[in-house]
């Protein structure tokens, strides 16, 4: 079975914001339970697909999502 083509996230204006957003987001919320290396490969993957928003809160995993993202962004 042939994987079908991704159809590419929309963007949208936001705001007075220069440049544009995409219309989904990643919510981090259960990815402190997948552990470090999953949550890097899924933020990364969100981004390779073009998702701008990133949806954190401190009391996911007691800060250790943030941590992680900033892991995935850092070297990736």
């Amino acid at each position: 079975m042939t994987p079908k083509a991704l159809v590419p996230l929309e963007h949208r204006a936001l705001g007075r914001r220069d440049g544009a957003t995409s219309i989904l987001g990643l919510s981090t919320r259960r990815l402190a339970d997948a552990g470090q290396q999953e949550t890097i490969r899924v933020v990364r993957e969100a981004i390779d697909h073009g998702v701008t928003v990133l949806e954190v809160a401190p009391e996911y995993g007691e800060g250790r999502t943030e941590r992680w993202i900033g892991l995935a962004l850092k070297d990736g």
